[in-house]
């Protein structure tokens, strides 16, 4: 998988914040997309991005002072998609032998939805592990992910459906 192209386009997709503020969902997030309250900081990272305190009310507080640099941000990025590549290949084994087109756009859900909510996309799913590009773009698109993200859900749909010229 291209993974420098995948980091580049979830960039784009989640934005950078180097300031905690609270996403779609009410979470606390920061950088590209770091749900930090679902996806706490290991210790290896607090030290990383040279914060101190081990409690979510100090580590907040510390981050709302001093925020993290963009190479902080990228560098927890790589992190949590080596994450989700991981957790995905361990639930779906088919997933390394599909073009690259399609682990970015695997890693791309899962990195927005979380593992839990993409195993809800069935329909999706199916179609992708069977090389069926036009209805597993299509299925994506009716789902209410679509009408939340709208342009990133098109892009995805797009990527997938490109497999099939």
């Amino acid at each position: 998988m291209d993974k420098q192209r995948l980091l580049t386009t979830l960039e784009i997709d989640e934005g950078l914040r180097l300031y905690p503020y609270k996403c779609s969902a009410g979470k606390f997030t920061i950088g590209v997309g770091r749900n930090f309250e679902d996806n706490p900081f290991s210790i290896d990272e607090l030290i990383f991005i040279g914060i101190k305190g081990r409690t979510f009310d100090v580590i907040l507080e510390e981050l709302n002072k001093k925020g993290i640099t963009r190479g902080d941000a990228l560098w927890l990025l790589e992190r949590d998609v080596d994450k989700v590549y991981n957790q995905l290949k361990k639930q779906f084994s088919w997933l390394e032998f599909r073009p690259d087109v399609v682990q970015r756009v695997m890693c791309n859900l899962c990195f927005n939805l979380g593992l839990g909510r993409l195993m809800g996309f069935t329909k999706t799913l199916n179609a992708i592990k069977n090389d069926r590009w036009e209805v597993a773009a299509t299925e994506l698109l009716n789902s209410k992910f679509a009408i939340q993200v709208g342009a990133r859900a098109n892009r995805l749909a797009e990527a997938l459906r490109s497999l099939s010229e």
